[in-house]
């Protein structure tokens, strides 16, 4: 929403803080401070969530895979041939899912939001 949006002109133009109108400016640069800030913050927040969401989508599909591994066993143990060949169809796609996230995630994992401005 407000990747592009910055403070109007006039607040640009050389103030003198000292006048009358001192705390005023004083107190706008302040507000418009503290909204950056919580801007940031919530972004850093986000930022915290979509790793670990990346993580449990990379440990569902693995968990997906193991659960038709087991299924796989329990139908080769019943003679169930068909049911056994599709247990493993299905653990595979898990399993290449579990790979695709994994390699689509792994350049995501290192992203650093500066914090040199606390």
């Amino acid at each position: 929403g407000q990747q592009n949006e910055s403070l109007a002109w006039f607040w640009s133009v050389k103030v003198d803080l000292g006048g009358p109108y001192h705390l005023w400016n004083e107190e706008f640069y302040q507000v418009h401070w503290l909204w950056e800030k919580s801007l940031r913050d919530r972004w850093k927040e986000e930022l915290l969530v979509v790793e670990l969401e990346m993580d449990w989508t990379c440990n569902f599909f693995l968990q997906k895979a193991a659960q038709w591994i087991e299924r796989m066993g329990e139908s080769s143990a019943n003679r169930l041939r068909g049911h056994a060949c599709y247990s493993g169809r299905q653990s595979q796609m898990y399993l290449l899912l579990a790979q695709d996230a994994q390699a689509a995630f792994q350049d995501l994992e290192h992203i650093q939001i500066d914090d040199s401005d606390e």
